[in-house]
């Protein structure tokens, strides 16, 4: 099985609607050494595949292709911050029956 590595960080950049560059930045890359890794013309080192997948917001797993795209859902921390705050602003009643709803999507998902 041939992995590519490029293709899954640049599947996964572009679904965050990033930029080469804005990645580069996050992680303390040169954009040349992070078009290269997505061209395949070079891999990262353990290192700096840790930082990139911070940077993506996936798994290691999911950049070495040994987990797939069906088993990861992006959402950036400011996503997670909007649906906290909202979360928090219900009232219990209402947190309850988020919870209820989310646990019925879950066993709904699993019986598939």
């Amino acid at each position: 099985m041939i992995i590519d590595i490029g293709e899954n960080i640049k599947n996964i950049r572009k679904s965050l609607g990033k930029t080469q560059t804005e990645i580069a930045q996050l992680g303390g890359f040169t954009q040349g050494l992070y078009a290269k890794w997505e061209n395949n013309l070079a891999l990262p080192g353990a290192e700096n595949l840790i930082k990139l997948a911070e940077c993506l917001e996936c798994s290691v797993d999911y950049i070495l292709g040994r987990e797939s795209e069906d088993n990861i859902v992006i959402i950036n921390n400011k996503q997670k911050s909007e649906i906290e705050e909202l979360y928090e602003k219900l009232d219990r009643q209402n947190k309850i029956m988020v919870l209820g709803y989310i646990t019925a999507l879950l066993q709904k998902q699993n019986s598939i």
